[in-house]
C-alpha cells in the first residue's frame, strides 16, 4: 500500500470512529433526558407532600424556639426596666439641690 492509500484509509477509520462516538454520545444523552423527565415528574409529585412536611417542621421548631426563649426574653427585658428604674431614681436624687 502506498502512502496516499493509508491516508485515505485512516481518514475513512476516523470518519467511521466519529460516526459511531457521536451515536453513543447521542444515545446516553437521549437516555439522560429520558431519566431526566422522568424525575422531575415524580419530584412533582412528591414535592407539595415533602413542602408540607418541611413547612409543618419548621412550624414546630419555631413554636418550640420561642417557648424555649421567651423565659430569657422576659427577664432580659424586667432586668432592662429594673435598671432603668433604678438609674432614674438615683439620678434624680442625685441631682437634687440642698436648700
Amino acid at each position: 500500500m502506498t502512502l496516499e492509500q493509508l491516508r485515505d484509509l485512516s481518514v475513512v477509520i476516523l470518519g467511521v470512529e466519529t460516526f459511531f462516538l457521536c451515536a453513543v454520545l447521542a444515545v446516553v444523552l437521549f437516555f439522560a433526558i429520558l431519566g431526566t423527565s422522568k424525575a422531575i415528574s415524580k419530584v412533582r409529585i412528591i414535592g407539595p407532600r415533602a413542602r408540607g412536611y418541611f413547612r409543618n417542621m419548621a412550624d414546630n421548631a419555631e413554636k418550640t424556639s420561642q417557648k424555649i426563649t421567651a423565659p430569657f426574653v422576659s427577664a432580659s427585658s424586667t432586668r432592662a426596666r429594673v435598671g432603668r428604674t433604678v438609674s432614674a431614681v438615683f439620678s434624680a436624687f442625685s441631682n437634687r439641690k440642698e436648700v
